[in-house]
């Protein structure tokens, strides 16, 4: 359950201990939380090629009729 009641004094307490001490907890926290054996995947989405067919068709007609696309005499 994730807190949101911590009073400064806690907070201190969490600042001054040792970077690997607080390392060891978000590890515990976390293998509470989730399975050991998953992985969470993520997927990038390039904005510019779109992930809608759509916008990625009106893009690509915009290429093709830019100046530097065009064919030189």
């Amino acid at each position: 359950m994730t807190r949101n009641d911590w009073t400064r004094a806690e907070i201190a307490e969490l600042f001054d201990l040792p970077f690997t001490e607080l390392v060891f907890r978000a590890a515990d926290v976390h293998r509470h939380h989730h399975a050991a054996g998953e992985v969470q995947l993520c997927t990038l989405l390039s904005i510019k090629t779109g992930g809608c067919p759509r916008i990625a068709a009106i893009a690509r007609s915009r290429r093709m009729r830019t100046p530097a696309s065009r064919p030189r005499n």
